[in-house]
C-alpha cells in the first residue's frame, strides 16, 4: 500500500501542479480492493514514461517464452486434450468390442453412424482449434495491442523490462513493439550502488571537513565539465528508437528501482541552450568526445532501407483482408469453381505485387531525394579538417559556404563535379561568425532569399536575447539559423573583430575555404529536413469514407448475411438427404460474402487516382488521407500577402511629412503623394538604407515590396552591397551612396525592421567628401508611433486614409547620431538604442494587386457554398479593401464591424463615429451571431482584440476564451494584424466549431495555422517552376496539329500524354523535397491559389467515388446473399464460366468507375459525406426491393419450366445448366450493369456517365449481351456462357425481356428519385 501511495503522489508531482489534484481523484476513486488501488497507480506511471507529442501512450512489457505465450500454450493443452479424448473413445470402443457387449447387427449399425458422426465432430473440432490457433497468431500480426497482451506481460519496473509498446497520435503512423536496449554500464552502476552501501557500514562516518571539501571537488569537476562539453555525452543507460527516432531515460535505472517512476524523452541535442553557451563553445578538441558525440547521435544521414519485394509481399499477404480474400477462394474451390478461383486468386496475388512494387518505387523516390555527402571543413582539435557531411555531429564547428566546384566521389574512384542546386545545408546549424543568405522554399514555401547573421551580432549589440535560451522553432531566433534542407545562395564571411577574441568562438581562425563559422544543432531525422521524411515515411495513407463508417457499414450487412445464413441452415437441416458438409460451406459462403474480396483493392485504386492528378497540377500531398477531407469542406481561409495579392508591388508614392500635417479629413480625399523618383529627404535614405535585399551575380533579390520600392526611387546596388543613386552615378559630379553597417531584421512580431547606415557623398573621383551615420526604420504605422519623439498632425487620419483606398502603408523614420560616434560604435548599438526618437520622414504607400486568378477561384469556392474568411498579418483597412475586391464585404464601410482593443464593435472607417448607444458590447461572442445573421454586418477581429480576449476571460488556456472563440470564429470575414500564434489559435476554434477548414498560405507565419486546419495548402511561390512545365509541355504539343490530333489513333493519343508527363516531370525536376513543404499536407508549386480550387475538386470527386463504390459492394454482396439463401433452395446457382465472367465485369468497372475526372467547375450541391446519409440508405433500400422483385419474378416465371424432383434441382447438386440457372444468370447480369450504372454519380462532382467513355461502353455492350442472349438473336452463343436454350412457349422470352427492362427502369428511377429528393 506504500509502494502505491508512493507512485501515486509522484506521479501526481510529474503531472504538475495543476493536474496534481486531477490525479489523485482520478487514482483515488473508491478503490474495492487493495489490487486495484495498485493497479491504478501502476497505469498512472505508465502512462507517463515517454514524453513526446506523437507518443499517445506507452507501456513496459516483458517478452514471455516460447512456451509460455498466450498464442502457444493454451493450445498445446487443448491439442493434447482433443489426442487424448480421441484415444480414449477409441480404446473403450475396443473395450466394449472386445467385451462382446453388443451383437453383430447392432455393432455393425453403430459402427456406420459412428463413423459418420464423429467424422464429422471431430473434423469440426480440429477444424475449429486449428483456426482458432491460426487466428490468435495472426491476431499479434494485425494488432500491436493484441501482440502485447499474447507474447508479453506488463513490466512491474524498468529493471525488468524489455521492450516498449508505443501507441502513436492519430494519423502519425502505425503503433510499434520496440526494443528496449540496456548498456553494460547498467550493471557496473548498480554493483558500485551496492558497493557503496556496504562500505557506508563498514565505514567511519566523515567529517564535516572532509564533506565540505568533497562536495568543493565535485562542484568544481561539474564546473569543468561545463566548460569542456557543450551537452552531456554520455549516453543513456537505457534507450529504445520508434519511427527513426530515439527515447532516451531521463536519469538511470538505479534511481527509477528506488522512485518506481521513470520516463523517457527524446534524444537531446545542444539546440536549446544559452546563446552565450555557444559562444563560449570552442569545438571538439579531444578525439574522445567527438567519438561519444558519434555513439551517441550516430550519423547524419537520412537511413531509408529498400526492404525487398519478397518481405512486403509478406507483409500484405498476412493482412487480414488477404487472408479474407485467400479464404473466399478457397471455399469457392471446395465449391469446385475452379476457373472462378484461381482468376480471384491471380488477381489478388498480381494486385498485391503492384502495391509492392509501386511501394518500392516511392521509397526508391524518396532516396532519389536525398542527395549525396559533400566535403565539407570541420574544426576539431584546434585545426580545421575536411570531412564529409554525414560525418557532422552536434557541437561540430564547421564552414557553410555556398557550394562551388565541389566534387562526389564516384564507384570508380573518379570525381564528379556536383550540381550547385543538389547541394544542401546537410543539418540544422547556429550561425556564429558572418553573414549568409538561403532560400528556404522547402521549409516554408517561402521562394524569397533568407538573410541570415550571426549571433555575435547580439553580443555587439548587448542583447538581452544573449542569455535566453535557443528556440528553433520560433522566430524569435530564425534570423540566426540555417536549417537543414535549405541552400546557401550567398555568404559573407566577416573578419575577426576585437571583440570577438573575447569569446571563444571568436579565437577558432576563419574556415579555409571562407565560409562562416557555424554550429551544428540537430542531424539526421531530428532536423527541419528530417522531420518532413518522417512524415512522409509514417503518415497514414489509407484513404476511407471513416473508420467508424465503415465498421458499422459492414456491421450491417454482416446482419443480413447472417440472417440469410440462418435461413439456409434451418431449411437445410430439414432436408434429410442434403450433404450436412456441402450445407455448412455454403452457409459459411453467404457470411463471406459481406465483405467483397475487391474492398481493398478498389479504395487503393481510388487513392492511387487522386494523388497521381494533384501530382501532375503541381500539388505534392505527404498526408493522402486528407484527401476525401477536402470533400467536406464548408470554410477557406487564405492569407493575403503573396497568397490573394501578387508580389509584383507598385509604388504609388510617398506622403511627406508637410503633406501629412496638411491632411484634413473633412475633405475625404487622402494626403497629396509625391512621386518617389521625385522625392527627397530622408525619406530617400530611409528606403535605400532600410532593407534586407542581396546582390547575387547579375540580380538583386529580396522581398519584392523592398526591391519595388528601391527601383521607384531609381537607387540600385553594388556588387559590394553597396546602395547608390542611378541618377546621380550617371552624372559627372556629386553622387551619394549608402553602406549599410548593421541592421535589425524585419520581426512579424515587431512589425518593423531598422538599420544603422553611412550616408556618403562622393566627389567626381568617387572620393568621400562627406558623411554622416543615421538611423534608419520602417514599419507599420500603428507600431511606429510609439518609436517617434513627436507624433505629426494628423498622422493616424494620414494613413488610414491610404490604407481605406488600399493602400500598403509603411511609415518611415530616421535619426541623425552625433559625429562623435564612430561605424563602429555605431554597429553595436542594439535594437533599443536604435528605435528611439525617431523623427519622422514620411509614408511610404504601395499598391499590391490581386493575382491574376485569385478572383475566379475565390469566385468559384464561394458558388460552391464555402465561407471564405481572410487571416493576415496586414493592416485591417488593408485587408478589408482586398475583402471589398473580391466581393467578401460590400462597399459601404459602415456595414463592416471592427472589434476594437475595448471589446467594443465599432466601424472599420475611422472617420464614423456612430453614437454611443448603437456601440455593441463583445459579450463573449455572443453578439456576433446577431451582428451577422440579423443586421448582414461584417466582422473583423484584430490581433490585439484577441490578446484583450485572452487578458479578460483568462488567458489563451482557459474554457471561457476558447467557448468565446467558438462563437465568434464562424462569423468573422477578417481577421487581420494577427501574429503566427494568433492565426494557430483562430484555424483551431473554428474546427473545433465543427467548420471544416482549408487553409492556404506562402510562408512561415502560417506554418502553426496550417497543421491546425483540416486541408492546408501550402504555396511555393516558384514562377520558374511553372515556365519550365509550361514550355515543356509547349515543346510536346507543338509536335502535333489539331488535325494530326483527330487522325490518331487510342494508343497514339496515350504516348503523346506519356510524353507529356515525361516532359512536366523534367520540367520539374521530377520530385524534389522543396516539392513537399514541412509546413502542410498539400504543397502546390503554383504561385497560384487555383490549387485550392483543384484540391476541393478532386476531394469532392474522391469523396464521391468512395461512397458509390460502398452503395455499389453494397448492393452486389446483399443480392449475392440472397441469391446463395433463397435461391440456392431452389437449386440455383452459377457455373464456373459464369462466375468468372461476372468477377472479370465487376472488377473492369470498379477500375474504370475510379478513373473519372472531376468536373472542372464546382457547383454549389455539396456531396454526401457519410454512408449512411438519408439519400444513400433510401437508394439502398429501395434499389434492394427493385432487385429481389426481379429475382423473385424470375423465380416464378421459371418455376413452371423445371421439374422439382430433378437431380440438378437438388442445392447440393453440381451444377448443370438448366432454365432456372440461365434465367437468372441473364437477370443477374443485367443486374450488375443497373447496380454501376444507376450508382454512377457523375454530375455535378465528376464526369458524366456519357463521358466516362469505356465505363459507359462496357456497361452498354454488356447490357446488350444479356438482352442478346435472352432473345437468342444468336443462335449456340449462350453455350459459350454455360446457358441453355429458353423456353418459346407462353411468350417467355417477351416476359424475362419486360423483367430485365422494368429491372434497369425501376432501379434507375429510384436512384434518380432518392437523389433529386434526399440528397
Amino acid at each position: 500500500m506504500q509502494l502505491a501511495e508512493s507512485r501515486r503522489r509522484k506521479w501526481a508531482d510529474a503531472k504538475g501542479p495543476g493536474r496534481a489534484t486531477r490525479a489523485t481523484k482520478e487514482i483515488s476513486k473508491s478503490p474495492k480492493s487493495l489490487r486495484e488501488y495498485e493497479e491504478r497507480a501502476e497505469m498512472a506511471w505508465l502512462e507517463s514514461i515517454v514524453t513526446d507529442d506523437g507518443v499517445a501512450s506507452a507501456s513496459l512489457h516483458v517478452k514471455l517464452g516460447t512456451f509460455a505465450r498466450l498464442d502457444v500454450a493454451p493450445f498445446l493443452l487443448l491439442y493434447a486434450l482433443l489426442v487424448g479424448v480421441m484415444v480414449q473413445n477409441e480404446v473403450l470402443w475396443n473395450l466394449a468390442e472386445a467385451a462382446g457387449l453388443t451383437n453383430e447387427d447392432d455393432a455393425q449399425k453403430a459402427a456406420v453412424g459412428r463413423s459418420e458422426w464423429e467424422l464429422i465432430a471431430w473434423s469440426g473440432a480440429i477444424a475449429a482449434a486449428v483456426i482458432s490457433h491460426v487466428m490468435t497468431l495472426l491476431s499479434g500480426v494485425w494488432s500491436v495491442k493484441l501482440r502485447c497482451s499474447l507474447r508479453y506481460r506488463a513490466a512491474r519496473d524498468l529493471h525488468e523490462a524489455e521492450a516498449v509498446c508505443i501507441i502513436p497520435v492519430e494519423h502519425r503512423g502505425m503503433p510499434a513493439i520496440c526494443e528496449l536496449h540496456k548498456d553494460a554500464a547498467d550493471d557496473v552502476r548498480e554493483n558500485e550502488t551496492s558497493a557503496k552501501s556496504k562500505d557506508k557500514t563498514t565505514r567511519a562516518p566523515k567529517t564535516r571537513a572532509q564533506r565540505q571539501r568533497e562536495r568543493m571537488e565535485k562542484e568544481e569537476e561539474e564546473e569543468q565539465m561545463r566548460k569542456s562539453q557543450l551537452v552531456s555525452l554520455r549516453s543513456s543507460e537505457c534507450w529504445f528508437e520508434f519511427q527513426r527516432k530515439r527515447f532516451e531515460l531521463v536519469g538511470s535505472i538505479v534511481d527509477t528501482q528506488t522512485s518506481n517512476l521513470c520516463k523517457f524523452k527524446p534524444l537531446d541535442f545542444p539546440d536549446n541552450l544559452m546563446i552565450s553557451s555557444y559562444l563560449n563553445w570552442p569545438g571538439y578538441t579531444e578525439v574522445g568526445d567527438r567519438l561519444a558525440a558519434v555513439r551517441k547521435w550516430s550519423r547524419n544521414e537520412f537511413d531509408i532501407p529498400m526492404p525487398p519485394l519478397r518481405d512486403l509481399f509478406f507483409e500484405n499477404a498476412t493482412s487480414p483482408f488477404f487472408l479474407f480474400q485467400v479464404l473466399c477462394v478457397a471455399l469457392w474451390c471446395l465449391d469446385e469453381y475452379w476457373y472462378y478461383s484461381v482468376f480471384t486468386l491471380a488477381m489478388l496475388v498480381i494486385f498485391e505485387l503492384t502495391v509492392c512494387k509501386q511501394r518500392q518505387q516511392n521509397l526508391g523516390m524518396l532516396r532519389g531525394m536525398l542527395h549525396p555527402p559533400y566535403p565539407v571543413w570541420v574544426y576539431r582539435s584546434d585545426h580545421w579538417v575536411r570531412s564529409l557531411s554525414t560525418d557532422l555531429v552536434p557541437g561540430d564547428m564547421c564552414s557553410l559556404v555556398r557550394p562551388t566546384n565541389l566534387y562526389r566521389p564516384m564507384p570508380d574512384g573518379t570525381r564528379q563535379v556536383e550540381d550547385e542546386e543538389n547541394i544542401l545545408v546537410p543539418c540544422d546549424m547556429l550561425l556564429l561568425r558572418g553573414s549568409c543568405v538561403v532560400n528556404e522554399a522547402m521549409l516554408t514555401g517561402e521562394s524569397v532569399p533568407k538573410m541570415k547573421e550571426s549571433v555575435l551580432s547580439l553580443a555587439h549589440a548587448k542583447s538581452n536575447l544573449l542569455e535566453r535560451p535557443l528556440v528553433v522553432e520560433g522566430s524569435e531566433f530564425s534570423n540566426h539559423l540555417v536549417l537543414g534542407g535549405t541552400r546557401v545562395i550567398q555568404h559573407k564571411m566577416e573578419a575577426i573583430d576585437p571583440l570577438d577574441k573575447e569569446k571563444p568562438a571568436g579565437l577558432i581562425p576563419s574556415p579555409p575555404d571562407g565560409g562562416c563559422l557555424a554550429i551544428v544543432l540537430r542531424t539526421g531525422f531530428y532536423t527541419s529536413q528530417g522531420s518532413l521524411m518522417r512524415t512522409i515515411l509514417f503518415s497514414t495513407e489509407h484513404v476511407t469514407v471513416g473508420d467508424k463508417d465503415t465498421f458499422y457499414f459492414i456491421l450491417v450487412l454482416l446482419v443480413f448475411a447472417v440472417l440469410a445464413s440462418a435461413y439456409v441452415l434451418v431449411e437445410g437441416l430439414k432436408n434429410e438427404t442434403q450433404s450436412r458438409w456441402k450445407l455448412f460451406l455454403h452457409c459459411i459462403m453467404i457470411v463471406t460474402s459481406v465483405v467483397p474480396p475487391e474492398l481493398p483493392m478498389e479504395l487503393s485504386l481510388a487513392v492511387n487516382t487522386s494523388l497521381s492528378r494533384l501530382f501532375r497540377l503541381a500539388i505534392f500531398c505527404t498526408e493522402p488521407y486528407r484527401i476525401p477531407y477536402a470533400g467536406r469542406l464548408n470554410l477557406c481561409c487564405f492569407d493575403k500577402t503573396g497568397t490573394l495579392t501578387s508580389d509584383a508591388y507598385f509604388v504609388k508614392g510617398i506622403a511627406h511629412p508637410s503633406a501629412v500635417q496638411n491632411f484634413s479629413k473633412d475633405t475625404q480625399i487622402a494626403p497629396t503623394l509625391t512621386p518617389a523618383q521625385e522625392s527627397d529627404g530622408h525619406a530617400i535614405f530611409v528606403i535605400a538604407g532600410c532593407h534586407q535585399l542581396v546582390r547575387m551575380a547579375d540580380k538583386v533579390d529580396g522581398d519584392p515590396m523592398e526591391k519595388a520600392a528601391v527601383r521607384a526611387i531609381n537607387w540600385g546596388m553594388t556588387r559590394d552591397s553597396r546602395m547608390i543613386n542611378r541618377a546621380s552615378s550617371k552624372a559627372k559630379g556629386e553622387r551619394v551612396q549608402i553602406r549599410i553597417l548593421h541592421h535589425h531584421p524585419f520581426s512579424s512580431t515587431l512589425k518593423r525592421m531598422s538599420a544603422v547606415i553611412a550616408v556618403e557623398t562622393l566627389d567626381a573621383l568617387k572620393r568621400v567628401k562627406s558623411s554622416k551615420i543615421m538611423v534608419v526604420c520602417k514599419g507599420a504605422p500603428e507600431k511606429m508611433v510609439e518609436f517617434l519623439e513627436e507624433e505629426p498632425a494628423q498622422y493616424k487620419e494620414s494613413y488610414q486614409a491610404f490604407m481605406l483606398a488600399g493602400g500598403r502603408v509603411l511609415a518611415l523614420a530616421c535619426k541623425t547620431l552625433p559625429v562623435t560616434v564612430s561605424e563602429t560604435s555605431a554597429s553595436l548599438l542594439s535594437r533599443d538604442e536604435c528605435e528611439s526618437k525617431l523623427t519622422f520622414a514620411g509614408l511610404l504607400v504601395l499598391d499590391c494587386p490581386l493575382k491574376e486568378d485569385t478572383r475566379d477561384a475565390v469566385d468559384q469556392l464561394r458558388n460552391a457554398q464555402h465561407r471564405i474568411v481572410i487571416v493576415t498579418g496586414d493592416n485591417a483597412l488593408t485587408a478589408c479593401d482586398v475583402a471589398r475586391q473580391l466581393e467578401l464585404v460590400g462597399d459601404n464601410h459602415e456595414d463592416v464591424l471592427e472589434l476594437s482593443p475595448e471589446l467594443e464593435w465599432v466601424p472599420i472607417d475611422p472617420r464614423a463615429s456612430p453614437p454611443e448607444e448603437s456601440v455593441r458590447r463583445f459579450e463573449r461572442g455572443h453578439t456576433a451571431a446577431v451582428l451577422v445573421q440579423q443586421e448582414g454586418k461584417h466582422l473583423v477581429v484584430t490581433g490585439a482584440a484577441l490578446d484583450a480576449m485572452e487578458a479578460e476571460m483568462g488567458g489563451p488556456s482557459s474554457h471561457g476564451f476558447a467557448r468565446a472563440l467558438r462563437r465568434l470564429t464562424p462569423h468573422v470575414t477578417v481577421f487581420a494584424r494577427v501574429s503566427p500564434r494568433h492565426k494557430e489559435i483562430v484555424l483551431a476554434a473554428m474546427t473545433a466549431a465543427g467548420c471544416r477548414a482549408l487553409m492556404c498560405g506562402d510562408g512561415t507565419n502560417d506554418v502553426g495555422a496550417l497543421k491546425q486546419a483540416d486541408v492546408g495548402v501550402s504555396i511555393i511561390n516558384s514562377p520558374e517552376h511553372e515556365d519550365a512545365v509550361k514550355r515543356a509541355r509547349e515543346q510536346v504539343a507543338d509536335r502535333f496539329t489539331s488535325k494530326e490530333m483527330r487522325k490518331m489513333s487510342a494508343a497514339d493519343r496515350i504516348r503523346m500524354e506519356i510524353q507529356a508527363m515525361e516532359a512536366e516531370k523534367q520540367g520539374s525536376s521530377v520530385v524534389q523535397l522543396g516539392d513537399a513543404s514541412i509546413a502542410s499536407p498539400f504543397t502546390s508549386k503554383s504561385t497560384s491559389i487555383m490549387s485550392t480550387v483543384h484540391i476541393v475538386r478532386q476531394g469532392r470527386c474522391t469523396l464521391v467515388t468512395t461512397i458509390q463504390m460502398y452503395k455499389i459492394l453494397a448492393l452486389n454482396c446483399l443480392v449475392s446473399a440472397y441469391s446463395m439463401s433463397a435461391l440456392y433452395l431452389y437449386g440455383v446457382k452459377q457455373g464456373d464460366t459464369q462466375a468468372t465472367i461476372a468477377g472479370l465485369l465487376i472488377a473492369g468497372l470498379f477500375m474504370f468507375i475510379s478513373w473519372a475526372e472531376p468536373l472542372e467547375t464546382l457547383s454549389r450541391e455539396r456531396p454526401v459525406a457519410s454512408v449512411f446519409s438519408a439519400s444513400v440508405m433510401v437508394s439502398l433500400l429501395g434499389q434492394l426491393v427493385v432487385h429481389f422483385a426481379s429475382l423473385f419474378a424470375v423465380l416464378h416465371l421459371t418455376t413452371p419450366f423445371v421439374e422439382s424432383g430433378a437431380e440438378e434441382m437438388r442445392p447440393d447438386a453440381d451444377f448443370k445448366p438448366n432454365v432456372i440457372n440461365s434465367a437468372v444468370f441473364l437477370v443477374g447480369l443485367c443486374m450488375q450493369c443497373n447496380v454501376f450504372g444507376a450508382n454512377y454519380h457523375g454530375h455535378p462532382f465528376m464526369q458524366s456517365l456519357w463521358d466516362n467513355k469505356v465505363f459507359h461502353r462496357i456497361l452498354l455492350a454488356t447490357w446488350s449481351l444479356s438482352v442478346l442472349l435472352t432473345a437468342e438473336v444468336i443462335p449456340g452463343l449462350g453455350e459459350t456462357f454455360e446457358l441453355v436454350p429458353l423456353p418459346d412457349t407462353n411468350d417467355y422470352r417477351a416476359k424475362l425481356l419486360a423483367i430485365l427492362l422494368a429491372d434497369t427502369a425501376c432501379s434507375w428511377a429510384w436512384e434518380f428519385m432518392a437523389r433529386s429528393v434526399l440528397a
